[in-house]
C-alpha cells in the first residue's frame, strides 16, 4: 500500500474502489461531469489542493481530458500533479461493451501501470506490487475436471531511473472473453457425496478451458 499525502482525484466510484486496493490516501470522485455544477465539491476539492495538493488521475479518453483541464482551469497548477494512464484498449469486466472510444478507464487498468504512472509523475521513485490468487480457497478437491486451478503470487518492483533508452512497462496486453466463454465457470456443489455443507465452489469446463488457454494465451503473449 502506497501512502500518499496528496489527495487523489479520480472520474467514478469504481476507480476510487481500485484505487483504495493500491494506495492509502484521500480519494475523492468527481462523479463525471457532475463535477461542473457541483459547487460543495469544488470547495472541498479545492481545501485539499490548498492544504496538501491534489493529484488528477483520470481517464485516457476525451471525457477524462475534458474533466482535467476543468479542474485545472479552476485550481493553481502548482496546487497539481498530472497522473496519466496510458491508452490500454478493452472492456471492463464489469461492463457489457467497452467505452465509446475503446479505451480502459482507471478502474481497468492493471495496478503495476498505475503505480508505474505515479512513478513517471514523480510521486515516488519506486514501488513494490504484489499479486496472489488463492483458488484453493473455493475450489472443489472433489472435482478432477477442475484440477489445473493452482494457487499463485507474484511481485516486482518498479523504480525511476534515467535513462536514454526505453526502460520500464514496456508493453502490456489484456484480453477477455467473457460475453462467448463465460460459462466455462460457475459456481456449483462440491462432488464429495459425503460432504453437508451447503458451500458453493468454482467448477469449470476443464477440456474446453484447457483448449481455449492453448489458443489463446500465446496469442496474448505475442501482442505483449
Amino acid at each position: 500500500m502506497i501512502h500518499i499525502e496528496q489527495a487523489v482525484i479520480v472520474e467514478g466510484k469504481y476507480d476510487k474502489i481500485k484505487l483504495e486496493s493500491i494506495i492509502d490516501a484521500v480519494i475523492i470522485q468527481t462523479n463525471g461531469f457532475a463535477v461542473f455544477k457541483d459547487s460543495e465539491k469544488m470547495v472541498l476539492i479545492k481545501h485539499f489542493a490548498h492544504t496538501n495538493g491534489i493529484i488528477i488521475l483520470t481517464d485516457s479518453d476525451a471525457a477524462g481530458f475534458k474533466i482535467r483541464n476543468y479542474l485545472k482551469g479552476t485550481i493553481e497548477n502548482d496546487k497539481i500533479t498530472n497522473v496519466y494512464i496510458p491508452d490500454i484498449f478493452g472492456k471492463e469486466k464489469r461492463k457489457i461493451k467497452p467505452s465509446k472510444e475503446g479505451k480502459l478507464g482507471v478502474e481497468g487498468i492493471n495496478k503495476d501501470i498505475i503505480v508505474n504512472a505515479f512513478i513517471k509523475a514523480g510521486i515516488y521513485k519506486r514501488g513494490m506490487i504484489i499479486g496472489a490468487d488463492v483458488l484453493s480457497r473455493v475450489s472443489d478437491p472433489h472435482d478432477r475436471d477442475s484440477m489445473i486451478y493452482a494457487d499463485g503470487a507474484g511481485a516486482t518492483i518498479l523504480e525511476a531511473v534515467t535513462s536514454d533508452r526505453p526502460v520500464g512497462i514496456l508493453s502490456h496486453a489484456t484480453r477477455s472473453d467473457t460475453l462467448e466463454h463465460a460459462f466455462m465457470l460457475w459456481m456449483g456443489r462440491s462432488y464429495d457425496p459425503s460432504h453437508q455443507g451447503n458451500e458453493l465452489y468454482l467448477k469449470m469446463d476443464g477440456h474446453k478451458l484447457y483448449e481455449y488457454a492453448l489458443k489463446t494465451v500465446p496469442l496474448v503473449v505475442q501482442r505483449a
